[in-house]
């Protein structure tokens, strides 16, 4: 049995569209997915049944600057989410983790407890919009008597779903370039972005078989969507370029 770990990112996670889609040409059967944030959208949608390119041309075409809706009342952050939730019922009109095709956890923080919370039934919609609740930009979700926000402030890499599987690939979107230089605010925010999810998933990258991180994301920050297909490309040839590695995996299952 073959588990396969998608980790958040931001718009860097798009690049799991092309992993996925190189794991298909190369025939590479998936029994069980796990996400964070941008890491549990694609699995979501590709678990659903939307083939990689399909997915990518939802992404494409989605207008970008919806997600962005001013919080007016009771404020925990600047922005909602209410687009991308209503996005998620249209696409995935059954909204419930039994309609899935393929197992899919999930995972947000506990912002109060301060602990991971995994979700693998009932609504997805809540609890996915959760995983990418960035703090403070975006506002917490309230869901199952908890506050919700992006699964990867605590870890970026999930891999506790994957304990039954006999092989584990973890795919890690979040490779950083330790000479960049940081100019201003935004390039701060980025940077404090990159590096929580950096450090657990390294220790999780660990318990994996084998990892897949695009080292050419490292040149492209984590909230543009100018270069949609660009980071969809990056994640498809990172993959194909451990093809030898991946078949010989799949072999041992």
């Amino acid at each position: 049995m073959l588990g396969i770990t998608l980790s958040g990112g931001g718009t860097r996670g798009l690049a799991h569209i092309g992993v996925l889609h190189a794991l298909e040409e190369l025939k590479v059967k998936i029994d069980v997915l796990a996400g964070v944030s941008s890491g549990a959208i694609i699995g979501i949608l590709y678990a659903a049944g939307y083939s990689p390119e399909r997915i990518l041309d939802l992404i494409i075409k989605y207008p970008k600057m919806s997600i962005f809706q001013p919080s007016w009342t009771k404020s925990l952050g600047f922005f909602e989410l209410k687009a991308l939730e209503k996005f998620i019922k249209i696409y995935i009109p059954e909204n419930d983790f039994s309609a899935l095709k393929i197992p899919v956890t999930i995972a947000a923080t506990d912002l109060e407890k301060g602990e991971e919370v995994y979700f693998s039934e009932g609504e997805i919609a809540k609890p996915l919009i959760a995983s990418c609740c960035v703090p403070i930009l975006f506002n917490p979700i309230k869901y199952q008597n908890k506050l919700l926000v992006d699964g990867g402030l605590l870890n970026g890499l999930i891999t506790k779903p994957l304990e039954n599987c006999d092989k584990k690939i973890g795919v890690h979107v979040n490779p950083y370039d330790k000479n960049h230089a940081l100019r201003n605010t935004k390039d701060i925010f980025e940077r404090c972005f990159t590096l929580a999810l950096h450090n657990q998933s390294r220790k999780n990258l660990a318990l994996c078989d084998l990892m897949i991180e695009p080292i050419e994301l490292a040149k492209h920050a984590a909230f543009r969507w100018d270069k949609v297909r660009l980071i969809y490309e990056i994640g498809y040839y990172a993959t194909m370029e451990k093809k030898d590695e991946i078949l010989k995996l799949i072999e041992k299952t």
